[in-house]
């Protein structure tokens, strides 16, 4: 059984193969496991998707930069995307409490696809850096 902690780990290691050189990119565009396990879980609105995406942003290789940026242009705006509503008091609760959550939440672009209330709500924690 795959664990959120080695789901976290394929993830950022599929992460740093993206941005890697040539071979390095192609081999991550032939195995994204861990990115689709993630994005599945996701989509599904599954419990313990906040859980997930908060050890995401603390397992994150580079805080408060590209890899938190790329967390919440992706998966966090999915989520909000698709399940906002649902998930509104776990995402307030991790944004208020874990910083790398807070800055991946500020990047993620939801304004117009939620209720603008929600949107107002999380919007607290900052706009895009």
């Amino acid at each position: 059984m795959v664990t959120d902690a080695d789901l976290s780990d394929g993830y950022w290691n599929e992460f740093a193969r993206s941005r890697g050189d040539r071979a390095e990119r192609l081999a991550a565009e032939r195995s994204m496991a861990s990115t689709e396990a993630v994005d599945d879980r996701v989509e599904a609105g599954a419990d313990g998707i906040v859980d997930l995406l908060t050890l995401l942003a603390n397992r994150a290789p580079d805080p408060q930069a590209e890899s938190l940026a790329w967390l919440g242009a992706g998966p966090v705006e999915e989520l909000l995307n698709h399940h906002a509503a649902r998930f509104i008091d776990d995402i307030d609760a991790a944004a208020r409490t874990n910083e790398r959550f807070r800055y991946s939440l500020s990047c993620a672009w939801f304004d117009d696809s939620i209720d603008p209330a929600l949107a107002q709500r999380l919007r607290r924690f900052g706009d895009s850096p």
